[in-house]
């Protein structure tokens, strides 16, 4: 029997495993979601998105914020690039199939959609809110981001 250091050199890379396993599993989750609601009305896309990022956050919420706290430690840029990507090409993909809406400026629409996801999930992890904002997170941020979003898009007239 090895120890852990046979597959990881020091504890920082055992750490960046831990993350990047994290991080892979919530753009899954997400990803999938948004593959679901493709062609559907911006309501619905958005709800699912934004459940599906929310409930892969919190569904082991202890280790996310084990992960919050020590992920400024690690050098994680590239990985934080890539997850940007990922994230931005899966967003965008969803939204140029809503159905009853269209948007002029897509990358900047999806890369808001994100920060707006993001930035305050982010906010609640790190400061521990407490269990009635946790429950209600993620219709609040659908919410949000929604609202973002109907006020950038441009009716087709469907839906």
């Amino acid at each position: 029997m090895g120890t852990l250091y046979q597959y990881y050199p020091n504890k920082q890379a055992l750490l960046f495993a831990v993350v990047e396993r994290h991080v892979g599993e919530v753009g899954s989750h997400v990803e999938q979601a948004a593959e679901s609601v493709h062609g559907k009305s911006l309501p619905e896309i958005v709800s699912t998105i934004v459940n599906a990022f929310v409930m892969a956050k919190i569904e082991r919420l202890d280790e996310a914020r084990a992960l919050y706290a020590v992920a400024g430690e690690l050098d994680s840029r590239s990985l934080a690039t890539e997850t940007e990507k990922r994230a931005l090409a899966i967003l965008s993909a969803a939204l140029r199939t809503a159905k009853d809406v269209q948007f002029s400026d897509l990358p900047t629409a999806a890369y808001m959609f994100l920060a707006a996801m993001v930035g305050p999930t982010t906010y609640m992890i790190e400061n521990g809110a407490p269990a009635s904002i946790v429950r209600a997170w993620s219709g609040q941020l659908a919410s949000l981001c929604l609202g973002y979003l109907e006020r950038v898009a441009h009716s087709t007239g469907e839906g």
